[in-house]
């Protein structure tokens, strides 16, 4: 005896979460734990203490510290130095003490990295063209005192990722309702369109929806 096919009739809601990425320039939340210990770490073998004078140069709290971008993105590491006088600003890299920078100078063969300052400016910046997972860590703008005096900045670069909160499997009866969410993490703005795949294939909303459904 032969059985009759039973059609299928399931709802199908699709969600998009999209969390954007804190942009070249701007703080984002960091485990202040991991900065401060790399930072003692790096000033008890390469700096001494450094006791301020009235006529001392000194950074602008107010920088930022954590900075988060994004892989092949151009990122830009800044600090302000006030009443710089006749010293020098420098670039350093923690993970190998790598003198990235002197002034308007760029000392490493790395093209990707390029010293930026307007004359005249408080600011003294650090851009990184194209950076790469390796380049997270922590670095320092350095002033040419004696003993030098350090701002430390920590990088974060990461890349966007999509993840479905249901999870691989999902098992449903006849009739009830699919809530598949996406949510979208580390991206700098929100994405023009999102692409859905079932099996192998990229497929349109309405196209999923008749794959689940017929």
């Amino acid at each position: 005896m032969s059985k009759t096919p039973t059609s299928m009739n399931i709802n199908i809601l699709l969600v998009i979460i999209i969390y954007p990425l804190a942009g070249s320039g701007t703080e984002a939340p960091l485990d202040n734990t991991t900065m401060d210990i790399s930072s003692q770490r790096f000033r008890s073998e390469f700096l001494q203490e450094w006791h301020s004078s009235q006529d001392a140069p000194y950074f602008d709290p107010s920088t930022p510290r954590n900075i988060t971008g994004l892989v092949g993105h151009p990122v830009r590491l800044l600090c302000r130095v006030k009443n710089l006088q006749n010293r020098t600003v420098s670039w350093v890299r923690h993970r190998d003490i790598h003198l990235l920078t002197v002034g308007r100078y760029t000392y490493t063969s790395d093209q990707r990295f390029e010293a930026q300052h307007k004359p005249r400016s408080e600011e003294w910046a650090l851009r990184i063209r194209s950076p790469q997972r390796r380049d997270s860590g922590q670095y320092e703008c350095q002033i040419s005192t004696t003993p030098p005096i350090g701002h430390p900045v920590f990088l974060n670069i990461v890349e966007p990722e999509t993840t479905i909160s249901s999870g691989a499997e999902l098992f449903i009866q006849s009739g009830s309702t699919i809530n598949l969410t996406c949510t979208v993490r580390h991206t700098p703005e929100p994405p023009t369109s999102i692409t859905w795949t079932h099996g192998d294939q990229n497929m349109s909303y309405q196209e999923l929806l008749y794959a689940l459904t017929g």
